[in-house]
């Protein structure tokens, strides 16, 4: 729920090479910002030469395939590529860095080119990433700045405590958040 406070910018990096992106530009930033990263040794995404330099907002585009796209943000980006590229499933995939703001102008192009989008993260259902991609399709809406409303198809945390313990794997199967052919 961070990202209801006002002039807050919430940050989840997919990977290492992101990770340093938006630190540095958090630290540039001349306003709040908050940082979700995973406790280490997350997965490169991005070759390891790469170097980002991210604007407030941006999108990225990790794969770019088919009439379907799945937005990632922070540690689900590798798991997403991963499902993708084994399941021989022609998906473009986005990571999404900025949870908040998000670039609306590329949300438009995105929400007018894909028929389906699903959206994928770990945090809850309520009031996450997959909240605010919805509201703002369905602010971009009202401005009438869509000539395509895409299906959505969210994969979060459900709305329940969990009283157990385990590995990360383990925990993302126990909460559902898993990706399925038949998403596709």
């Amino acid at each position: 729920m961070l990202w209801t406070i006002p002039n807050l910018v919430v940050c989840a990096p997919g990977d290492p090479i992101e990770a340093k992106a938006v630190t540095t530009f958090a630290a540039s930033y001349n306003g709040l910002c908050y940082i979700r990263i995973g406790k280490a040794g997350e997965p490169l995404v991005h070759k390891e030469d790469t170097v980002l330099k991210l604007y407030l907002g941006e999108i990225l585009r990790i794969r770019n395939n088919g009439d379907i796209a799945v937005f990632s943000t922070g540690a689900m980006l590798k798991y997403v590529i991963d499902f993708v590229e084994q399941n021989n499933i022609i998906a473009s995939v986005f990571s999404f860095p900025f949870i908040k703001p998000v670039d609306k102008k590329t949300l438009v192009d995105l929400f007018n080119s894909y028929k389906k989008i699903i959206t994928i993260e770990e945090h809850q259902a309520q009031g996450g990433f997959g909240s605010a991609i919805l509201e703002a399709m369905n602010d971009l809406k009202e401005d009438k700045r869509l000539v395509n409303q895409p299906s959505i198809k969210r994969i979060a945390i459900p709305n329940k405590f969990y009283s157990v313990a385990g590995s990360q794997d383990y925990l993302r199967k126990l909460t559902g958040l898993i990706l399925d052919k038949e998403f596709f």
